[in-house]
């Protein structure tokens, strides 16, 4: 939700199997036509379990998703003013597997999470500002690549921000963990 109404982000099929990310918005009881964030290309003939995650402060949006266009595996985000997106910014091109997550701290700076496949699994997070600068990438947890592991997901509460994510072993199963980072 905006301060001037609904936004949905998702990711976008057309008849070429083409996976863009979209968006459409709700105003005077109408959905608006489609309109691409950002043209990814990326051309796959099945259904990517990734799709975004879209967060709102007021008017200004956060939309963070992950593509794998001509094989290149990306996380990415663009900002919003409610009415249209900026250049999507590069959060991560080195091993991503995606399933972000992103959150406003206010309305020039986001955190984005994702599952990172460097190594070992893990899930990450960096800061980035609306201009394109971003801190460096921080672990917050080893987990399994596996689908089990499920989406992290962050919130923020009281000056901290939890990150909750599914603990997998194919051994013994499954178990929610949080952690919390103070701001």
């Amino acid at each position: 939700m905006t301060a001037s109404g609904a936004m949905f982000g998702y990711r976008d099929r057309s008849e070429e199997e083409i996976r863009d990310i979209s968006f459409v918005k709700f105003t005077n009881s109408t959905w608006s036509d489609p309109q691409t964030i950002s043209n990814d290309n990326w051309n796959i003939p099945g259904c990517p379990v990734n799709g975004p995650r879209m967060t709102s402060l007021g008017n200004t949006v956060a939309t963070a998703w992950f593509t794998a266009a001509e094989g290149n595996a990306k996380v990415k985000i663009a900002f919003a003013n409610s009415e249209s997106f900026s250049e999507s910014i590069i959060i991560d091109e080195t091993s991503p597997l995606g399933r972000v997550d992103v959150i406003l701290l206010d309305k020039q700076t986001a955190i984005v999470s994702w599952l990172d496949n460097e190594g070992t699994p893990a899930i990450k997070y960096r800061t980035i500002k609306s201009d394109g600068t971003m801190t460096e990438p921080v672990i917050v947890s080893e987990t399994s690549e596996s689908r089990g592991s499920g989406f992290p997901q962050m919130t923020i509460h009281s000056k901290n921000i939890y990150f909750a994510w599914t603990d997998y072993k194919e051994e013994s199963g499954s178990k929610v963990l949080l952690s919390k980072l103070g701001l």
